[in-house]
């Protein structure tokens, strides 16, 4: 949800509802944080 900051098109995506996007997933992150799980790469 940092860059995607529209909870419809993540709900979407995911095949899911807003309202289950926004319970479950909705965490506030900083976008460095966010930066640094997606960076996440096996050796």
């Amino acid at each position: 949800m940092t860059d995607i900051k529209n909870v419809y098109q993540v709900a979407e995506e995911m095949g899911n509802s807003p309202a289950m996007v926004k319970k479950h997933y909705f965490q506030a992150v900083t976008k460095a944080e966010a930066g640094r799980f997606w960076s996440i790469k096996p050796d």
